[in-house]
């Protein structure tokens, strides 16, 4: 299955975003995410951007962290954040959604991280994203995050990203 589509949203009566995941064979994953997951989330995402795109590529910090805000305003940009989700036709990890507990973060090898978000028990799922991907997912968190009322401030410049060495997982529980 081929990711198609992302959609996150504040669910006030849930005080969570729902993450909900569409693929191209026209099935859905529902994820909730808490505040305490998102707060962990961020750091963990900062230290992949190094890992993608044309970050990864120099050793300069500063080099790395200029190509990481162009990517990301590259993303922001150019990501349709305008067509509207289409809701999918079928269910398979059923329709209410998993809350999740896990993370784990880490490079394939050829440039893109992989995201892996897990319940406790359960299936979950594992999100392929190259630089753009990655961008786009950061800046839908960050603008859905600041509907909430979390007084959370998601700012990239805020936690200047370490270096994700090759092969390493992020985990957080």
């Amino acid at each position: 299955m081929r990711l198609h589509q992302i959609r996150i949203e504040y669910q006030h009566e849930q005080d969570r975003l729902l993450l909900r995941v569409s693929t191209d064979g026209g099935a859905e994953l529902r994820f909730w995410l808490t505040r305490r997951f998102v707060k962990g989330l961020w750091p963990v995402l900062m230290k992949v951007t190094e890992v993608v795109g044309e970050a990864r590529t120099h050793a300069d910090p500063t080099v790395r962290k200029a190509l990481i805000e162009f990517e990301h305003d590259k993303a922001v940009r150019g990501a349709d954040f305008t067509t509207p989700y289409q809701t999918p036709s079928t269910l398979p990890l059923g329709a209410e959604p998993a809350l999740v507990t896990r993370l784990r973060a880490r490079p394939d090898g050829r440039g893109n991280a992989v995201i892996s978000l897990h319940p406790s028990t359960g299936q979950g799922m594992d999100l392929v994203m190259d630089a753009m991907l990655l961008h786009s997912f950061i800046g839908l968190i960050q603008g859905v995050v600041r509907k909430t009322d979390w007084d959370m401030a998601l700012d990239p410049q805020q936690q200047p990203p370490a270096p994700l060495p090759a092969g390493a997982e992020h985990k957080l529980n």
